[in-house]
């Protein structure tokens, strides 16, 4: 009995007005409460979501750095291939280039020593005709031109060339000059009457056409 006197006695003394306001700080700490845990959470939530941010762009950049060193490693194999081909060029180049002096001084050389090979196989009928011009006798000036010429064949051969055009030969026009056409009884017509000049040629190169008289029609 003493015990709840004392708690209605206490109780009874506290004011009205107190007791409302210890009732509404109370209120209000727990809505605080409740205000820092809801707070607390979307803090997480939204930690939580730029952290799945970073790493979604974490790997959209690592993706990015993929291919730019692809591209890279691409576009230095093709820097390397155009150095490769151009350089191979180069050398293709440099080698042709030497390859033409080469073949033209060879060409030259070449030239320059069948010419040298052809008036050298001259000089002997030089020799000759200087020999027969000191003869004052007719008949032996007359033996050493016969001499000269018939020696004249086998230095024409030796170098390649052939001598054509012989009376009875038929006409050709590929290697004949007809000067003049005349009325042989004996020659049928179209055939070689006189020749006038000989003919040379080297291979099928004419080098003189023949300088021939023609037999016409009867």
């Amino acid at each position: 009995m003493d015990e709840e006197k004392k708690e209605t006695e206490a109780t009874d003394g506290v004011k009205p007005d107190e007791a409302a306001a210890a009732e509404n700080s109370g209120a209000e700490g727990a809505a605080n409460e409740a205000q820092t845990e809801n707070t607390g959470d979307t803090a997480s939530t939204d930690s939580a979501a730029d952290t799945g941010k970073s790493e979604v762009k974490s790997d959209g950049d690592k993706h990015k750095d993929k291919k730019h060193d692809k591209q890279s490693k691409r576009e230095r194999e093709l820097e390397e291939k155009l150095s490769e081909t151009t350089d191979k060029y180069m050398r293709l180049a440099a080698e042709y280039d030497n390859f033409r002096k080469r073949s033209a001084k060879e060409r030259e050389g070449i030239y320059g020593d069948a010419y040298a090979d052809a008036l050298g196989k001259l000089l002997p009928l030089l020799d000759n005709l200087d020999r027969a011009s000191q003869y004052t006798d007719p008949e032996k000036l007359a033996d050493g031109v016969k001499l000269i010429l018939k020696n004249v064949p086998d230095v024409l051969t030796s170098l390649g060339v052939e001598q054509f055009g012989e009376p009875g030969d038929e006409f050709d026009p590929t290697k004949h000059s007809a000067v003049m056409m005349v009325e042989d009884a004996e020659c049928e017509p179209g055939k070689v009457v006189a020749v006038l000049q000989r003919g040379y040629r080297r291979g099928d190169k004419v080098l003189r056409y023949a300088a021939v008289t023609v037999a016409g029609e009867k």
